[in-house]
């Protein structure tokens, strides 16, 4: 009856690699996307290492930079997190283990 939709809600995506910092804004049209800005900037080596962040200055400064780049006002984000970041499992052993044993 009515010819009008509701609007789906842009979204950011932030990829944060060992290299650059990289957003992309996407609106959604139906079953269609649509890239509506997107900006990289790079980042200081060893800012992040082995998909941690060691230096959190330097990222959330190209973090800043990009968000100012791309130009968006979209203020709801998707971030990705390393799967070595996520998941953690404790195993109890006995302290008198050697290493070989640990292993």
């Amino acid at each position: 009856m009515f010819p009008f939709k509701k609007k789906s809600l842009p979204l950011l995506g932030l990829d944060i690699s060992a290299t650059a910092v990289k957003l992309l804004e996407l609106t959604r049209s139906g079953d269609t996307y649509r890239v509506e800005s997107y900006a990289v900037e790079p980042i200081p080596p060893n800012s992040v290492v082995d998909k941690n962040i060691a230096d959190i200055r330097a990222v959330g400064e190209a973090i800043s930079k990009v968000v100012k780049k791309s130009g968006t006002k979209v203020k709801n984000c998707a971030a990705a997190v390393a799967g070595s970041s996520v998941i953690t499992k404790i195993i109890e052993m006995p302290a008198n283990l050697s290493d070989s044993e640990m292993a």
